[in-house]
């Protein structure tokens, strides 16, 4: 038992180490190209071709994805080892503060019906939770996009023990044989759509902390509906 103890406190040390190192070391160099970049925009403007300016675009646009991938992995590395706080949390709510920040900031995205059962209540870590919310939601809303009709529901199972919530849109689907490679990191089922390929990860990583489960049913063109359920 000593010897597992210590095992795991040198594999956390370690993931510390790896963190710092993705948030330090990294970032120096993309900063300094970013940096770069903007240099010889903003001084050489009028000297350089249409096809040189679109190129340096096209690299600072390639930076931002890079920079949003290393944020992406912290945010995993973190939230595999941060302590958990245990309470009661009223998910409904949270789930409308999530949907409220998305209209706001993409008020022409397009209209969506938003369907929120009231006062579903779990004992959780809120912190978590909002994240793991924050990206199943944003997941529903950029995959509804293109439905003139576009619907995403939030609510529970009747008579689930222990309660199963679930998330639900009308978007694009998938295919259902690939459920399982959703939660695998840097797995995109879809090409053309934002994302670093690590927010289902995090789902899965935070309600793996919780002893929860998650999944996912689907159907292509006709939408998809995610499952969890927190112990």
């Amino acid at each position: 038992l000593v010897t597992y103890t210590l095992q795991l406190e040198n594999a956390i040390n370690e993931l510390k180490a790896f963190s710092y190192s993705v948030s330090h070391d990294l970032r120096a160099p993309l900063r300094a190209i970013r940096r770069l970049t903007e240099e010889l925009l903003e001084e050489y403007q009028t000297q350089l071709s249409n096809e040189v300016r679109d190129k340096l675009k096209h690299i600072q646009l390639k930076l931002e994805q890079m920079y949003n991938i290393i944020r992406d992995l912290l945010s995993l590395s973190r939230i595999s080892h941060q302590p958990l706080y245990i309470k009661p949390v009223n998910l409904s709510h949270i789930v409308q503060e999530i949907v409220t920040s998305l209209q706001q900031q993409t008020p022409d995205y397009h209209h969506t019906t938003f369907v929120i059962q009231p006062d579903l209540i779990a004992r959780c870590d809120e912190g978590l939770i909002r994240i793991m919310l924050q990206n199943l939601l944003e997941n529903a809303w950029k995959f509804t996009r293109e439905r003139a009709n576009a619907r995403i529901e939030f609510g529970s199972v009747p008579q689930s023990h222990p309660t199963v919530y679930y998330i639900k849109d009308n978007g694009i689907g998938f295919d259902p044989q690939y459920a399982d490679d959703l939660f695998h990191a840097f797995r995109k089922l879809h090409v053309g759509y934002d994302g670093s390929g690590i927010g289902l990860a995090t789902v899965q990583r935070i309600i793996n902390r919780h002893g929860g489960e998650i999944w996912a049913e689907a159907s292509p063109g006709k939408g998809a509906t995610f499952y969890f359920k927190l112990l």
